[in-house]
């Protein structure tokens, strides 16, 4: 057997080996787990499309985030569009939205609680609402 000096230390090829290949079972222990026969997808098949199809199939994956095998899957067996990932805005906007819906909410149960409002929160409020309706407009006519 030949001697391999490795970080100081002589080992044999032989025990190299067998620690690489434990290294690597332990790699595999960790894969996902491997589907039944009847579960696993095997069965291949293709067709054709013209641009526009192809087109619209790569915006569903964009708009679902999934393969186009998973969106075609859904749409024919499931009978149903595949679900968007997250709303068609951008997550931080989406995020700021909620935020300013929650502080409506949080103005809506004050003012219905019959406390008084200064006029300047009253005028601030309606700012407010004016530039969230056209945040809204702009958001819908947005295609």
């Amino acid at each position: 057997m030949r001697s391999k000096l490795c970080f100081g230390h002589t080992e044999t090829l032989a025990s190299l080996h067998s620690e690489i290949k434990n290294s690597l079972r332990s790699f595999t222990d960790m894969a996902r787990p491997k589907l039944p026969k009847k579960e696993k997808k095997s069965i291949k098949f293709s067709f054709k499309m013209d641009e526009g199809e192809f087109e619209q199939l790569a915006k569903l994956c964009e708009y679902s985030d999934l393969s186009a095998s998973e969106v075609i899957r859904s749409c024919v067996f499931k009978n149903r569009l595949p679900k968007a990932r997250i709303p068609i805005l951008e997550k931080q906007t989406y995020i700021e939205l909620r935020k300013i819906g929650t502080n409506i909410n949080q103005i809506a149960k004050h003012y219905n609680s019959n406390k008084p409002v200064s006029s300047d929160k009253l005028t601030a409020f309606q700012a407010l609402q004016e530039k969230l309706n056209l945040l809204i407009k702009l958001l819908v006519n947005d295609h």
